[in-house]
């Protein structure tokens, strides 16, 4: 599991995604909830991510739970694994943002 922190002032770079839910994501409307923010990089075929998913899923749970967090999965699966993607969630208990 790679922990990246930025410095002070250091943004991270914007993004405008599509969720599982068909809304589109930016980090402006994320950050704009004023709570820290923990994003998950993932791909359902990566066997490394699903592994860090079992070593990290209590934490992000607890994160997830707390409502003073926001936490997101970014999945890098091909458009037509979207199905796939959110079976995996569900499966996982993952019932938080899932960005395709």
């Amino acid at each position: 599991m790679a922990i990246i922190t930025l410095a002070p002032a250091a943004r991270f770079p914007e993004f405008s995604l599509r969720s599982s839910r068909g809304e589109t994501v930016t980090l402006d409307s994320l950050l704009s909830l004023g709570k820290p923010l923990v994003i998950v990089f993932r791909a359902t075929w990566c066997k490394p991510c699903n592994k860090q998913l079992v070593s990290i899923r209590t934490y992000i749970e607890d994160l997830h739970n707390n409502p003073g967090f926001i936490t997101i999965a970014i999945c890098e699966d091909d458009p037509r694994s979207i199905r796939y993607a959110r079976g995996t969630a569900k499966k996982e208990g993952w019932d938080h943002l899932l960005i395709l």
